[in-house]
């Protein structure tokens, strides 16, 4: 009788006589623990799979309420500074250009948290006419064009022009082969103006601001 068979008869054996003689064996069972035995170790369940790693939330940085943009035009000497901007929770409503030949003068027209309006402008020569540009529903200043020339062997701005999101824009003085321009980044306006002011502007750039009150 082959050995396999043999040890399988001696455990029905052992199993049979331990217990009562009303109770059923399951030979299916009996029959996988002598294979069990024979082989020495019992089949162990697999390992469950490790859970997936978390994946991290994205963080939106918040934006910093005031932006100081590009400056164009004189770089020093300016015999006054202009850096007027609106502050966190006022609105931009409009904007104001004094210009001639060349550009007197930059104003932003704002509501301030009182529900009033104000003007933050920057004028050398108040005779020069003055347009202004009020903002519409969802509108905003998104970009600043300037011109830079040469009066007096000194740098000056010759034009601006300041143009909305939607299109519409305001402009004013002689427009010069050297142009500076820079658009709003996401999430920003034209909020005020950084720059020299001298007779005239002699440098400007956009102070921008962000959008959400």
């Amino acid at each position: 009788m082959p050995k396999f068979f043999f040890h399988v008869l001696v455990l029905v054996l052992l199993v049979a006589s331990s217990v009562s003689a009303h109770a059923q064996l399951d030979f299916g069972k009996l029959a996988n623990d002598a294979k069990e035995y024979l082989n020495g170790k019992k089949t162990e369940a697999p390992a469950p799979a490790p859970a997936p790693a978390p994946v991290p939330a994205t963080e939106s940085k918040p934006l910093h309420p005031l932006v100081s943009g590009t400056v164009f035009g004189a770089n020093d000497g300016a015999a006054s500074v202009i850096r007027d901007a609106v502050e966190p929770g006022e609105k931009v409503r409009g904007v104001t250009i004094r210009t001639g030949e060349r550009v007197d003068g930059v104003g932003i027209i704002h509501q301030n948290l009182f529900g009033k309006p104000e003007i933050l402008h920057n004028d050398r020569d108040t005779s020069a006419p003055r347009q202004t540009l009020w903002l519409a529903s969802g509108e905003y200043f998104k970009t600043i064009e300037a011109h830079t020339g040469e009066k007096d062997g000194r740098k000056t701005i010759f034009f601006i022009k300041l143009t909305t999101n939607l299109g519409n824009s305001i402009s004013g003085g002689t427009p010069t082969s050297d142009i500076g321009t820079e658009t709003a980044e996401e999430g920003y306006q034209i909020g005020g103006f950084v720059g020299g002011l001298g007779d005239e502007i002699e440098s400007i750039g956009a102070i921008w601001a962000t959008l959400k009150a």
